[in-house]
Formats: structure tokens, sequence, C-alpha cells
């Protein structure tokens, strides 16, 4: 049986973000699931190991801010739409946005 190694439970979550790195660079990308302390994302560009992003996430015809850092990246071969994948870590107590993300996507049927 293998261990569960992540902090806080992920729901899958199909939301339209716009990322920002810190170098001033932009692309667009959608989440693939989130939780309180990270997110997925699918992007047409690749984020940097390390790089810190601000993600403008699009939920209910509403435009919600979170900060993190890209803690993994890897080519999304399977999905060619998008051909990266990256998983930003964010701290959950400097995210005011945070929560109205998860209550927004909280009645949302599962994907």
């Amino acid at each position: 049986m293998v261990e569960e190694r992540r902090q806080s439970p992920r729901r899958n979550a199909t939301l339209h973000v716009q990322i920002e790195t810190d170098a001033g660079r932009t692309t667009a990308a959608i989440t693939q699931d989130l939780s309180e302390v990270g997110l997925l994302v699918l992007s047409h560009q690749a984020l940097e190991l390390g790089m810190g992003v601000t993600v403008y996430v699009l939920a209910e015809s509403k435009q919600y801010v979170v900060s993190g850092k890209v803690v993994r990246q890897e080519r999304a071969d399977q999905v060619a739409t998008w051909r990266y994948k990256a998983a930003v870590a964010i701290d959950p107590k400097q995210q005011p946005d945070l929560d109205k993300i998860l209550a927004a996507i909280a009645n949302a049927p599962l994907q």
C-alpha cells in the first residue's frame, strides 16, 4: 500500500487561470486540482522549478489571487492542448483569497 504524502486532500477542479512569474512573464493555464496548500496546473509554457508565481484564478465569474512557488514541473505529453504540468506550493496563511476559491468549488460536481 502506498502511503499518502499530501498535507491536505486535493479536489479535482478545472479553473481558468493566468500565471505571472516573478520575472513578469505570463501564461494561460488551467488547474487540474487544488488544495489548501497547493495546486496543480496545466500550461502552455514551462515554469521553472523554484520560481515564484502569482496565480489569478477565475471561479464563479470572479477573479481571485494566490501566490506560491513552483515545486515540480514536467512535460504533459498525454495532454495535447497543455504542454506542461506544474505543482505550485502555497502558504495558506498568506492567501486571503484561497478560502474563497475553495468555497467556490466546494459545491461543484466532482470531475
